[in-house]
């Protein structure tokens, strides 16, 4: 499996989009505490487009959740490139 990304553009960071996917990503994460593999990853400088990348294992979970807010296949990002904002940090 792939991993996801959803690329969120600065008129809607501005308003709040990318918060909001982080909540509804974290209100899942939660449901399945203790979960190996599936994490969300977001930029260390939030400047510009937000982007924000989910591990192979949220594919099965919550694949078509992120597929409806625009997610596309891609590379695993740099670990120095991102931070996590929820799930479980050995994902990357």
């Amino acid at each position: 499996m792939a991993w996801l990304k959803v690329t969120i553009a600065p008129e809607d960071v501005a308003k709040g989009l990318h918060t909001h996917l982080q909540e509804k990503f974290q209100s899942v994460a939660m449901r399945m505490r203790g979960a190996k593999g599936v994490a969300m990853f977001g930029p260390l400088d939030g400047a510009g487009e937000y982007v924000c990348y989910f591990s192979p294992g949220c594919v099965p979970l919550v694949g078509d959740f992120l597929k409806a807010r625009g997610a596309t296949e891609c590379e695993a990002p740099a670990k120095d490139e991102v931070r996590l904002l929820a799930g479980d940090a050995d994902a990357l």
